[in-house]
């Protein structure tokens, strides 16, 4: 039996770009539509759960420096990704090609557009990437995340739609969970996570900011940040040197459920564990605070880097 044409789904190996598409990609399984994959090696650390029929690994690489060796190389590696982007659309014949950002994007972006196969990429962040950038004249359509991405770009508008930013079911399913308001004595838990560039900044502010804390409050505290991966062993010190509680790793596959308090916490094993809580401002919005707002909010924070400009 010829197997239904699919949609083909494109973006960076990080959870950034993956985890938008992995909602588009339940959606669309619900609805009885075949997916198909195509990204960068990156996403292996994230498993097998992407919900895809299969998923190709594309060649491309990120502008790193201005200098010509590295252009070079760039330029060859995307070429290649882009010989290899023909080769799976002349295989899988997609009904469209969506993309969610990242340079593994690019390639099968790109030659989709040029054999005239309907496009669309989303951008989540309030300021465009560089891969949407440079592919957003090429595309059939543009969903955005946030009102006036495309302000600097009237000749795109008409290209727009504002659909905010996908969210898969178990977030959803973690949102629902109910906050309780902590008891002035107990675990403070905090959550901090964000994308490449969020996580980065988050890398540089929150150390030093809990240093500042009275104490009392530092020993309360029970951290778990993701980090970039250059940035986990400069994260763990600084935790480490005002003795607070943290665990710091590049990705928790478990994130929604942390957020939730919905699993067992590894931190916990020495700690009793209160009622789950959560705090958050809908499942579809960042959540951004200062550290004084361990002061105030209840036991249980979740801080979200999240980069508008």
């Amino acid at each position: 039996m010829t197997e239904k044409k699919p949609v083909l789904l494109a973006a960076g190996g990080t959870g950034g770009h993956l985890f938008p598409a992995q909602a588009l990609a339940q959606a669309l399984a619900a609805r009885g539509v075949a997916v198909e994959l195509a990204t960068d090696r990156r996403v292996e650390r994230y498993g097998t759960s992407f919900p895809a029929r299969h998923i190709h690994f594309i060649s491309s690489e990120t502008i790193r420096a201005r200098n010509p060796i590295s252009m070079m190389r760039t330029a060859g590696l995307l070429g290649l990704g882009a010989l290899q982007a023909w080769g799976l659309l002349s295989r899988t014949r997609p009904r469209a090609v969506v993309g969610f950002g990242g340079y593994p994007t690019i390639p099968p972006m790109w030659v989709a557009a040029l054999r005239k196969i309907p496009t669309i990429i989303h951008e989540q962040n309030a300021v465009m990437g560089r891969a949407n950038k440079l592919l957003a004249p090429r595309v059939s359509a543009i969903a955005t995340s946030f009102a006036g991405v495309l302000d600097s770009a009237p000749s795109l508008r008409g290209k727009e739609t504002k659909t905010g930013n996908p969210v898969r079911a178990n977030v959803i399913a973690a949102a629902a969970t109910p906050y309780s308001a902590e008891d002035g004595e107990g675990a403070l838990r905090l959550v901090i996570f964000g994308g490449s560039q969020g996580a980065r900044i988050m890398a540089d502010i929150l150390p030093p900011a809990i240093t500042t804390l009275p104490s009392g409050l530092r020993m309360r505290l029970r951290v778990v940040q993701q980090a970039r991966e250059e940035d986990v062993d400069r994260v763990r010190a600084g935790y480490a040197a005002a003795q607070v509680s943290a665990e710091v790793s590049p990705f928790f596959p478990d994130l929604p459920a942390r957020i939730a308090c919905d699993a067992a916490w590894r931190l916990a094993d020495w700690v009793p564990r209160p009622p789950c809580a959560a705090s958050s401002t809908g499942a579809r919005h960042s959540v951004v605070m200062s550290i004084t707002d361990v002061r105030r909010s209840g036991w249980y924070l979740v801080v979200m880097a999240q980069i508008v400009a």
